[in-house]
């Protein structure tokens, strides 16, 4: 906790007013934790403060979860894997710049809307069966599939899409993480002819 924040607490005390903050503190055991404090002037009948009362609440699981949260955020927003996330019933609720990049649709373009808007229909009814009954059946498919660019070329991918399940277990979003594999197939195809 740096000394910028108990200069902050006891100017607020020695002014008689009510303090709030986060610090970090030490249990008997010597663990850390994060610690959201209230402290109070309690005065006496003349208005003199004669103590202070506080309240502490442990706040390390929320810290820690705000941590991921941050990370979360950054891997989605630096990755240069294009990411989609959809909900429950298939329509996209978020995209990352690397998607936009990848395909050509903005994040305005694809909000709402089914995946579908990106199919090349170079594969057929069985491939999607065989894809959702696979991730319904381990919550993960991984695998390469032609997509279309908002330009109308289809181009080569490798795609995983995970299930988010709810504290019930229910499927409440789908998360896709794919890479254009464009260069990769052209120097396979390459390599194929000589």
């Amino acid at each position: 906790t740096s000394s910028a924040t108990y200069r902050d607490m006891w100017a607020a005390l020695r002014a008689g007013q009510v303090w709030k903050g986060e610090f970090i503190n030490r249990r008997k055991n010597g663990e850390i934790y994060w610690e959201e404090s209230q402290i109070a002037p309690i005065r006496d009948a003349n208005g003199m403060v004669t103590h202070y009362v506080g309240v502490k609440t442990d706040i390390t699981e929320r810290k820690r979860s705000e941590e991921q949260l941050r990370l979360a955020a950054s891997v989605f927003i630096h990755a240069r894997e294009g990411i989609m996330i959809t909900d429950a019933n298939g329509l996209i609720i978020d995209v990352n710049q690397a998607f936009s990049s990848i395909t050509g649709y903005s994040r305005d373009d694809v909000l709402g809307q089914n995946p579908r808007i990106l199919r090349s229909n170079r594969h057929d009814q069985s491939f999607y069966a065989s894809l959702w009954r696979d991730l319904h059946a381990n919550d993960f498919w991984s695998g390469e599939i032609w997509n279309n660019r908002k330009s109308g070329d289809a181009y080569p991918e490798h795609l995983t899409i995970s299930v988010v399940r709810d504290d019930r277990g229910t499927p409440c979003q789908f998360v896709a993480l794919f890479s254009d594999i464009s260069e990769r197939k052209a120097l396979e195809e390459k390599a194929l002819k000589l």
